[in-house]
């Protein structure tokens, strides 16, 4: 007897544009952190990344954009510096985040019965 078993797809996606990747979930994660620790610093503390790839992802999507993501203030010796979101980088987290739940949700309802 073969048995069953129900499958479901599961989606990793980005966002892009006709010239390549603009956003994915690492942005996304290092943008939401951003947003909770109030800066750079601390959003690649609690993710475990280096601050220049962190950078990197920020400056390659601000190219692609056209726009800035963080509104950036610098510290003096004893720190103070911290990192704000820009309306671009919001609506960002949101669409992408509404999308993901939109896939979560479609792939939910999908089983395909695989032996």
């Amino acid at each position: 007897m073969i048995k069953l078993v129900k499958i479901r797809p599961v989606f990793k996606f980005w966002l892009e544009t006709d010239e390549g990747y603009v956003f994915g979930e690492g942005p996304f994660e290092i943008l939401s952190k951003i947003q909770e620790t109030g800066t750079l610093s601390g959003a690649v503390k609690v993710l475990k990344i280096s601050y220049r790839q962190a950078w990197g992802m920020i400056k390659d999507i601000e190219k692609e954009l056209g726009e800035p993501l963080l509104k950036t203030s610098k510290g003096g010796v004893s720190g103070g510096g911290g990192s704000e979101l820009t309306e671009v980088s919001l609506a960002l987290l949101d669409k992408y985040s509404k999308t993901k739940q939109v896939l979560a949700e479609f792939s939910k309802r999908i089983t395909v019965d695989y032996f």
